[in-house]
């Protein structure tokens, strides 16, 4: 039974006043192109030109504009000038990203491009955005290349009275901005400790009360355990038991849990194979790109753990290990990993080569506690932030579920 206010359609049950327009009743399409690339005079105007990769899958506002065409370029091509406003759908390669003209620009032939004759822009973008995200994730594993022009024409759209899609626009958008606030307080957070981690993990830079020349030791000579992890192929890993740390799980400077792909062995496998168990407060080392060399800390787990051999796990003896993590975070580490890799065919680096990275030593414990402590600090307020952030994420994605359904009004 539908209840009071609402009708039931062919899309489901709406509000009584929204309707259900496809695309092509309420707007004109506009094409895309690439001019010749080998014609340079092409490419030396002043037109905005862009592909699918200079949309972002996440905004709608965001739009990497780095080309510029020329008259010529439109006249003798196939891509046309669409106006500002214009939403923009990948509808080839990158499906399903959508964005809104700035200003007047043209695309290459891997979008659709929508000219609304009337209703508000924000609110149909957006609209569209779960209906093309629903029409990848069902394709996914097939064969599909894209969506075609006339499947966009024939996308049946609610449209709510004008009104309404304001109002729904305008609190979207609200959200977004907290979104996007708080994406801008982590980006800057992380600038400053890269900063800082440059500075103080250098030399260029010392800490009030602490003197003395830093000096750099082999990785290896720090540590009480320098070793691989276990080779472990698919026909010993198991449903439940101890759970095996993948380079996967190796981030750069923090460890990604991925609970939806872990894998495990028995622990009958554990002792046929002699594995090397991992505790809370090992560094793992990833010897994979990307990139080599990144580490992380292991956090608490009440499962026991192994990891993969392309990881190797690290004790130190008296060198703290969230300095270290900082440090693999450095350019100049970075530098460091890259060298010992150079010249080899082989997509990582060994731990030979891994051991012999040269790390700053303070002179005492305490200034390299106190560095620490500070590297600590800011990961916890970034952490903190980016759990923030994803709630805002959530709730946002939640809102926009009810607004652009009708199931939540706002009147």
């Amino acid at each position: 039974m539908v209840k009071p206010g609402y009708k039931q359609t062919e899309v489901g049950v709406i509000p009584q006043e929204w309707e259900v327009k496809k695309l092509k009743d309420i707007a004109d399409f506009i094409g895309g192109g690439t001019p010749s690339r080998d014609k340079s005079e092409y490419w030396q105007g002043n037109i905005p030109w862009i592909s699918s990769s200079d949309i972002s899958l996440n905004t709608i506002h965001s739009l990497n504009i780095n080309r510029f065409i020329t008259e010529r370029a439109i006249n003798e091509s196939a891509t046309q000038i669409c106006p500002k406003d214009t939403i923009l759908v990948v509808s080839r390669v990158g499906v399903g990203k959508i964005g809104i003209a700035p200003t007047e620009l043209c695309t290459s032939q891997d979008f659709t491009n929508i000219v609304l004759r009337k209703n508000n822009i924000e609110y149909v973008a957006r609209a569209l955005q779960p209906i093309l995200q629903s029409m990848v994730n069902m394709s996914q594993g097939t064969s599909i290349k894209g969506i075609t022009t006339d499947e966009v024409k024939n996308l049946a759209i609610l449209i709510p009275p004008a009104e309404e899609q304001d109002r729904i626009s305008e609190a979207i958008l609200n959200a977004e901005k907290l979104v996007a606030s708080l994406e801008k307080q982590i980006s800057k957070k992380k600038a400053i400790k890269q900063g800082a981690m440059q500075e103080l993990l250098t030399g260029k830079k010392r800490l009030a009360g602490f003197t003395g020349e830093i000096t750099y030791k082999p990785l290896r000579t720090l540590c009480t355990t320098f070793a691989d992890g276990d080779w472990i192929e698919s026909k010993d890993q198991s449903c439940d038991g101890i759970r095996l740390i993948q380079t996967g799980n190796v981030g750069n400077g923090r460890y990604i849990d991925k609970q939806d792909k872990q894998r495990f062995i028995s622990k009958a496998t554990f002792e046929r194979l002699h594995c090397l168990e991992i505790f809370e407060g090992d560094v793992l080392i990833s010897r994979l790109p990307e990139p080599a060399g990144r580490a992380c800390i292991l956090p608490a787990s009440n499962k026991r753990r192994i990891t993969a051999v392309d990881c190797t796990v690290v004790r130190f003896s008296s060198y703290n290990p969230v300095l270290f993590v900082a440090y693999s975070q450095t350019r100049q580490y970075q530098e460091k990993v890259d060298m010992a890799m150079a010249g080899s065919t082989r997509q990582r680096i060994s731990r030979k080569e891994l051991g012999e990275v040269l790390v700053p030593v303070f002179p005492t414990i305490d200034e390299q506690n106190a560095v620490a402590a500070i590297f600590s600090h800011m990961d916890g307020e970034i952490v903190a932030l980016e759990q923030k952030l994803e709630k805002y994420r959530q709730v946002k994605q939640g809102m926009m579920q009810q607004l652009l359904t009708g199931k939540i009004r706002i009147l």
